[in-house]
């Protein structure tokens, strides 16, 4: 969190009037909990203080999950006003106004921006990726992004990380993944994006295990069926087996009810086996 000050120094006849304001700056992630605050303190009396977002009054009435509290802040020149909002809105951001309404003198107002942001989570497991791409939206854009594999910041298979153009409040980061540098039966790699901001201390993260997915018991290199039936079979490389699946295809034509193994009539075609 982020502190801006501001001050007022007014001349009231021969009556000097110290005022300030301090503003809270905020970053928030989509669901979470928003919480704001401004202090005012100064020689004159506060009559009243109210909150806008986007120049709309913000009343706590009209939402359980907006709440505004107003006290004494160390003295009695002083008073700190909180808003918090629970399981924050994306259209919740923007712009929030804490106007203290004076006694005396003119109305004091402090305004605060909020960025509200949600990244899109990774899958648990990638298998066999071409690229990797981290999905970000919010109202204002990353400014970078940092990868990390398997904790250290660079790898072979890892290059060419590529961040999109901010457009409609949505920015993708890819990397390219090239599987060929990573061996058979490994262990997944663990892949983490973790997105910054300039002047913001919130760093959202996501990651996936990178697996490469592979045969481990290919089919046997048979040219034609020439017994009554055959079966086939083969055994794949996972993490998670129940994150796959082996398709068989005889030609471009899927056979159903299959699972590791097919049973192919005589003089029929040699079967394939794909992952998915």
């Amino acid at each position: 969190k982020q502190w801006y000050q501001r001050r007022v120094v007014i001349t009231a006849g021969k009556k000097i009037v110290f005022r300030s304001i301090e503003v809270s700056s905020a970053s928030v992630e989509t669901s979470e909990n928003l919480a704001l605050s401004c202090i005012y303190t100064g020689d004159d009396n506060v009559k009243s203080v109210s909150w806008k977002h986007g120049g709309v009054v913000v009343n706590a009435d009209d939402d359980p999950r907006i709440s505004i509290v107003t006290a004494d802040y160390n003295s009695v020149s002083g008073q700190k006003s909180e808003l918090s909002i629970t399981g924050v809105k994306k259209d919740e951001g923007g712009s929030y106004t804490c106007v203290y309404e004076m006694k005396t003198l003119t109305a004091l107002e402090g305004t605060i921006t909020v960025d509200v942001f949600k990244i899109i989570a990774l899958p648990t497991y990638t298998y066999n990726p071409s690229s990797i791409v981290v999905t970000f939206t919010g109202t204002t854009a990353a400014t970078s992004v940092a990868w990390t594999f398997d904790g250290a910041t660079e790898n072979a298979a890892f290059s060419n990380p590529t961040p999109g153009t901010f457009t409609d409040n949505e920015i993708s980061y890819t990397i390219t993944v090239d599987m060929s540098k990573i061996n058979d039966g490994s262990a997944p790699i663990k892949v983490k994006a973790v997105l910054s901001f300039d002047g913001k201390t919130t760093s959202p993260e996501t990651e996936t295990s990178v697996y490469k997915r592979s045969f481990t018991t290919p089919l046997p290199a048979t040219d034609k069926v020439t017994e009554a039936s055959k079966e086939f079979s083969c055994v794949a490389s996972g993490e998670n087996n129940d994150d796959f699946t082996i398709i068989w295809f005889v030609g471009e034509t899927e056979i159903k009810d299959a699972d590791d193994s097919a049973t192919i009539a005589k003089k029929k075609k040699v079967p394939t086996a794909t992952l998915r």
